[in-house]
């Protein structure tokens, strides 16, 4: 189950993606024009 949430903030958009499969957590940074500018993952 993925569940996704997006906040909006000037011209980026931050995404956090929970994968329950694996038990990571993603934390995404895209722009505007939907480039990943930063990928951060988190293992629990």
């Amino acid at each position: 189950m993925n569940t996704k949430e997006y906040s909006q903030k000037s011209k980026y958009i931050i995404c956090y993606i929970w994968y329950n499969k694996f038990n990571m957590l993603i934390l995404r940074v895209i722009d505007s024009k939907e480039k990943i500018l930063l990928d951060v993952l988190y293992s629990i």
